[in-house]
């Protein structure tokens, strides 16, 4: 099970940064409490709710639970981002802008694993 929801949020995950993110949500994450970067985040809050969802039918959660979690990653991806946006190198041209790059991920991927571990603890 554990399995499944990692592959479910990091699909989200994709979706979400590399597919869906506007470039006006790119340009503003770094302006605290912008708009466009609240949005950003909020469409990861919605895409880790509807990925979590699938637990309701295989698990005794509260549904309540699978809200939180999404908002768990909601406010954490958005202060991620802002702190990539806002202190992170912006030149690709420039290895320190892979670093932080980097760093942002593994930020969101230990969202992810976090997530995981609060439902395991849960079940």
């Amino acid at each position: 099970m554990s399995y499944l929801i990692f592959i479910l949020l990091f699909i989200k995950h994709t979706i979400v940064d590399f597919c869906w993110q506007t470039d006006e949500e790119i340009a503003n994450k770094g302006k605290y409490g912008n708009l466009t970067g609240i949005m950003h985040s909020y469409k990861h809050f919605m895409g880790t709710y509807i990925a979590l969802v699938c637990l309701v039918w295989t698990s005794s959660l509260n549904p309540d639970i699978l809200v939180g979690l999404g908002l768990l990653d909601g406010v954490v991806h958005y202060h991620v981002d802002y702190i990539k946006k806002r202190f992170g190198n912006p030149d690709p041209s420039q290895k320190q802008h892979w670093r932080h790059f980097g760093y942002d991920q593994l930020a969101h991927l230990l969202t992810y694993t976090l997530i995981v571990y609060l439902i395991m603890l849960w079940r």
